[in-house]
């Protein structure tokens, strides 16, 4: 299918008609990397319905598919506990098993200012339960010519009262988090379990497909540093980083650099000065980017990038 982004006039979130979640087959791939062990993908997959509590809910099969960072990169795929969710009119709500109830995980209906409390899916958590999600801005957009709300949001995270993070994400209609897991505690959990899921790569289903990381595969493992060919990997640090953003170009000549932002915006351009570190990026928004470089020689270099 083919994957067009068009941005339509900003909307209230309440605007236009509301679309139904978890078609059966729809499959998220969010990015996984165990710092310094393992790299690769999680993998969830709409797989039926269900009973839990007395009501009706579809269920999120889910499996982490992950190689060795060092040669031979002996890969594996572990089964991970499936999440259970119900949708109705763009109220999104997810089993919370320790609490033996649903909790809200989207509400599209949601205006600026409004938030909810992020829901609890593990038996633990790091950072408190109070952490919340507070809507920013909202608006419509269209994938594969289906038009879809968005939420633009801050996921805050409260660690012994205190406010220890805040990520700016984008909730999509159908979609969910852009820059963030499916689970949105796991932003805080991963301090210490190694992280259980990190930022969307891809969302398909019979009627759309939202991807990215163009122009990687939904399912690449392992982003080898010494690639080379069209679509070679190029390194920037730091990673998480601030206003200024350095390349590492592994002796390629640079002739343009673009960054594109969890929505698929170009918000940055370069032609001139690239060879030369730092780039400037301080009138970038915190999240998570798509740096986009392409050498003299015509060879195309990719990078994901948080800005924080």
């Amino acid at each position: 299918m083919k994957s067009v982004l068009v941005w339509a006039t900003l909307l209230l979130a309440g605007s236009g008609s509301a679309q139904s979640w978890f078609p059966e087959g729809a499959t998220w791939q969010h990015e996984y990397w165990n710092v310094g062990a393992f790299i690769g993908f999680t993998r969830m997959v709409v797989d039926g319905d269900t009973i839990v509590g007395g009501e009706q809910a579809q269920v999120l099969r889910r499996e982490r598919v992950a190689a060795f960072v060092l040669p031979p990169h002996n890969w594996d795929v572990e089964t991970r506990f499936p999440i259970i969710v119900q949708e109705s009119d763009g109220l999104v709500n997810v089993w919370e098993g320790g609490r033996n109830r649903f909790a809200v995980l989207y509400n599209m209906n949601a205006l600026p200012d409004e938030q909810w409390t992020m829901p609890v899916l593990y038996d633990w958590n790091v950072c408190d339960t109070t952490s919340f999600v507070q809507v920013v801005d909202t608006g419509t957009m269209v994938v594969d010519d289906v038009s879809l709300r968005w939420l633009a949001v801050e996921r805050h995270y409260i660690f012994d009262g205190e406010e220890w993070n805040v990520f700016a994400d984008t909730v999509i209609e159908r979609i969910g988090f852009t820059t963030g897991y499916f689970a949105p505690h796991d932003a805080c959990n991963a301090m210490v379990d190694g992280d259980e899921g990190l930022e969307l790569r891809c969302y398909t289903d019979d009627e759309i497909s939202y991807k990215l990381i163009q122009p990687w595969s939904c399912e690449t493992l392992l982003a080898v540093p010494d690639r080379t060919g069209p679509n070679a990997r190029l390194t920037v640090w730091p990673n998480p980083g601030g206003d200024a953003l350095h390349l590492d170009r592994a002796g390629h000549r640079l002739s343009s650099l673009e960054l594109r932002d969890a929505l698929g915006r170009t918000v940055l351009e370069r032609t001139s000065l690239l060879n030369n570190n730092p780039i400037d990026v301080s009138s970038l928004a915190p999240g998570t980017y798509v740096v986009l470089a392409r050498t003299a020689q015509g060879e195309r270099l990719v990078a994901n990038w948080v800005k924080q």
